[in-house]
């Protein structure tokens, strides 16, 4: 049988319960398997900034089977092409970045659904278990896979309600440096602009039962999680390397010695 865990997960969405993640950044299997053993409800592979090759992405794909963590990707563009193929991949959840009006919604959600509720294209890949469970798969992945939209412009308020109103779309988060780039203050995080956009994306979703979450942290987990914010991603693996590595640089050059 097809493992489930996406639907476990959309329903402790729909129960109104946050949910933890982390960015995947690096291009190591390795690195994979041991976040898949960590207990984190989702991760997001970075195929938009991130540097892997396609057979580099199904390893990591591979690498959550059997656990409880659904792995999403986030995709170069919102492509049907690449949805299509990241999904035949085994990815259970899409991210697509720069989706800032209805149409961009509407693109994204029907690259992730098979007809006749969208136009993903049918192959006996990965995800269908190489055809030994086609029947099965087709029948549940509209349900299964997860469709998340990257909002990245504050011009999306202007139509942010009929956004989160598409059939199919099952999150959004929103990141703070892109949508920062469409004010007169690139990377000002401290931007009343920004912030208002911000406040307004995320209070709509909220009260329409969108799940919502930031693609770049500029609060802590419980600053979110009390804001109502359920999709949570804190750090990425290269974070945790580095700050690791430079703990422990750090720790050495400040012992004394002779």
């Amino acid at each position: 049988m097809y493992n489930q865990r996406a639907l476990r997960l959309k329903e402790k969405l729909r129960n109104g319960e946050p949910i933890v993640g982390i960015w995947i950044d690096l291009e190591s299997a390795v690195a994979a398997g041991l976040i898949a053993g960590c207990g984190f409800d989702w991760v997001v592979v970075d195929g938009e900034h991130g540097v892997f090759d396609r057979v580099g992405l199904h390893q990591i794909a591979m690498a959550f089977k059997g656990t409880e963590t659904v792995p999403f990707v986030r995709v170069p563009w919102n492509d049907m092409v690449m949805i299509k193929q990241m999904l035949d991949m085994g990815f259970e959840g899409i991210v697509t970045p720069q989706t800032n009006t209805v149409e961009d919604v509407r693109k994204a959600v029907a690259a992730c659904r098979y007809p006749p509720d969208g136009c993903r294209g049918f192959g006996n890949t990965y995800a269908a278990n190489y055809g030994r469970d086609e029947d099965e798969y087709s029948r549940l992945a509209n349900d299964l896979i997860f469709c998340v939209v990257q909002v990245e412009s504050i011009h999306s308020v202007n139509e942010i309600e009929e956004m989160i109103s598409v059939p199919g779309l099952d999150g959004l988060i929103y990141g703070p440096n892109d949508m920062s780039g469409t004010t007169s203050r690139f990377r000002d995080m401290a931007n009343p602009e920004l912030l208002d956009a911000i406040d307004r994306i995320e209070s709509v979703a909220i009260a329409a039962g969108i799940p919502v979450g930031a693609g770049l942290n500029t609060k802590t987990m419980a600053e979110q999680i009390a804001s109502g914010a359920q999709l949570i991603l804190e750090g990425s693996v290269l974070d945790l390397i580095r700050q690791g590595a430079d703990d422990i640089v750090n720790t050495f050059r400040e012992i004394p010695t002779n």
